[in-house]
């Protein structure tokens, strides 16, 4: 299972989306989306990217101007990047990725089982003249038994 990467800040490239392996059904998460501009009076926006979805939906916005969201509960999701206000100077943060998702089939189950649940990474704080990205959230194991 692997771990979104960061948005960055400097030119607002999306995060990564974490690669998945040794699973029967293997899902990387969804790289966050790279900051955006358009023209308004003259003026350059920048619009903050979106954080990458997991399997369970629940990305960050990237919004213009604004804190980045922060992505939905145990989703595996991304956080948005924070929105920098009108400059040509200074790019918005990108999105966070995602993590990536697992799905195994255990045949011969053990009476026991260790696992770890990724913590979701914090948004990065503001920069001079940006705000601050979005939380992204931590995954989540589900464990279904089905007894013949």
């Amino acid at each position: 299972l692997g771990v979104g990467g960061a948005g960055s800040g400097t030119n607002g490239i999306g995060g990564n989306g974490g690669a998945a392996s040794g699973g029967d059904v293997n899902i990387a998460g969804a790289k966050g989306s790279t900051a955006s501009t358009f023209q308004t009076a003259a003026v350059t926006d920048w619009t903050a990217g979106n954080g990458g979805s997991s399997f369970f939906g629940g990305a960050g916005a990237g919004i213009l101007n604004a804190d980045g969201g922060a992505a939905a509960t145990n989703s595996g999701s991304g956080g948005g990047g924070g929105g920098v206000p009108s400059t040509t100077v200074f790019y918005s943060g990108g999105g966070g990725g995602a993590g990536g998702y697992v799905r195994k089939l255990i045949a011969f189950p053990a009476t026991s089982y260790t696992y770890t649940v990724g913590a979701g990474g914090a948004g990065a704080s503001a920069g001079t003249a940006g705000k601050a990205g979005g939380n992204g959230a931590a995954g989540l194991i589900i464990i279904t038994a089905y007894f013949t």
